[in-house]
């Protein structure tokens, strides 16, 4: 619109609305644009990675250096994928039926769980699971894989003893003791806002209670998106 109210007062009003109309309109520019290069840009990259992966466990000799370093750039390259397709699929404004599925949350977090505690065996990570009763959501398989990873990380991590993990039906509960020194860190960075912010978008309910030297997260999982 045009600044061209009779007075000086209503045009600088007039101005500072035009001027935000626009910084809002570039932010939404910017962000559409950084989906669709994103979606392309980064995906072709990821392929010739896991492409030429694959070519060179064909084709090296299989030492044990070779092979556990081809390990690394394949399980870095899958953990790439799973993150671009969450991050792109969570800035869309509505998530179509399509990238729905029907998913166990008792099998994935069975499958993800010696994953992760493997990456961490170093660490000396210790568990114990407890499923109760399981449940069965309509998400994107992505979501709840990369909620579970991030549950699970954030929880060897810092923990100083035994990781209790527990799924109580729509209830997934992760618990760890850590040491007061590392009480400042406890806050676990980005790995718990990305975590909200998918809860957020699949309206699950997300706690957290930092309690005696324990740091307990727990998801409530919710129906559907919104």
């Amino acid at each position: 619109f045009a600044v061209d109210a009779p007075y000086i007062e209503l045009r600088e009003i007039e101005q500072a609305l035009l001027d935000s109309k626009k910084i809002i309109a570039a932010y939404f520019q910017r962000e559409q644009e950084f989906n669709r290069f994103a979606s392309h840009e980064m995906r072709t990259p990821l392929m010739v990675l896991k492409g030429s992966a694959d070519i060179l466990g064909r084709t090296f000799p299989a030492d044990k250096v070779s092979a556990k370093a081809l390990t690394r750039i394949q399980s870095a390259c899958a953990e790439m994928t799973l993150l671009t397709d969450m991050f792109l699929l969570l800035g869309k404004a509505q998530i179509e039926p399509y990238q729905l599925q029907t998913l166990s949350v008792a099998e994935l977090l069975q499958h993800q769980l010696p994953l992760i505690a493997a990456s961490f065996s170093q660490h000396n990570a210790d568990y114990h699971v407890l499923i109760e009763e399981d449940r069965t959501i309509s998400a994107p398989s992505s979501f709840l894989i990369v909620v579970i990873n991030n549950l699970l990380k954030n929880a060897f991590s810092y923990s100083d003893g035994t990781v209790e993990i527990t799924l109580n039906g729509g209830s997934l509960q992760v618990i760890n003791s850590y040491q007061q020194e590392y009480r400042e860190n406890v806050g676990y960075g980005y790995g718990l806002v990305i975590i909200e912010r998918i809860c957020s978008r699949m309206n699950w309910l997300f706690e957290k209670a930092d309690n005696n030297n324990l740091f307990a997260v727990t998801i409530r999982f919710g129906q559907g998106t919104r």
